[in-house]
């Protein structure tokens, strides 16, 4: 995909804070949930990506939480990738269920 993982991983590998924002949706037993990691607000250098959420009768919550699964699994492969340590990575979404698992 286009996005600029080199202005993202320059970041982390700096120090600088990312961030991992997630939302998701559920209606009529459908549900998806899109995600991102950016550096700040407008950033134009961000790594994103959406999706289908998994199950029978998906929830609003699997959404958000599927979102947020993303978000890690995503910049783990990524400081993985590189070797970084030790990683600033702040993840955000709009569903406190979510966020306190």
């Amino acid at each position: 995909p286009d996005d600029d993982r080199e202005a993202i991983m320059a970041a982390l590998w700096s120090g600088e804070k990312v961030y991992g924002v997630s939302d998701g949706s559920a209606s009529k037993g459908l549900a998806s949930h899109g995600w991102k990691l950016t550096r700040y607000l407008n950033d134009p250098a961000v790594i994103k990506g959406c999706g289908p959420v998994d199950g029978v009768l998906p929830t609003a919550f699997r959404a958000e939480m599927q979102g947020q699964v993303a978000v890690l699994v995503v910049s783990s492969l990524l400081v993985a990738e590189r070797g970084v340590r030790k990683a600033h990575i702040i993840s955000l979404c709009d569903n406190m269920a979510t966020l306190r698992r």
